[in-house]
């Protein structure tokens, strides 16, 4: 019984202590904020700077603000997750997969037909993952 206490209190310091950080880490995410220019030809919906998501999956959600920005019909979205690769999509939500917990960067851009940024279609959102709080029981 005493062993069950002490690894149970164990259990409970790193998880007060994990969200500690993670607050820590939100605040300063909350401040950054979201980074792109008042004229924003785009827009991410979700996630919200410095939201925090339980899990390592999760949709992320973005559209066009200003229709003009590109001369496609169906505009070219470029991703990118933290400092993976880019993923170029014409979809306007993607599913991204295996987030470890902390801040992460999700930066969206408009391409041309030749992949190239257009310009005043950037944005970014920092956010928070966390980990999936133990099943109570």
């Amino acid at each position: 019984m005493k062993l069950f206490m002490v690894v149970a209190l164990l259990f409970s310091a790193e998880i007060s202590a994990q969200e500690a950080s993670g607050q820590a880490q939100l605040t300063q995410i909350q401040a950054a904020g979201t980074i792109a220019g008042a004229a924003q030809a785009v827009r991410v919906l979700a996630p919200q700077a410095g939201e925090r998501i339980t899990g390592s999956a999760f949709t992320v959600r973005y559209q066009i603000v200003q229709p003009g920005s590109t001369a496609e019909p169906s505009p070219t979205y470029r991703l990118q997750m933290d400092a993976a690769d880019p993923v170029e999509t014409l979809a306007s939500e993607y599913n991204f997969t295996g987030l470890a917990p902390g801040a992460h960067t999700f930066v969206l851009d408009l391409v041309d037909a030749n992949h190239t940024p257009i310009a005043g279609s950037h944005a970014e959102v920092k956010f928070l993952v966390v980990q999936n709080p133990p099943p109570a029981g």
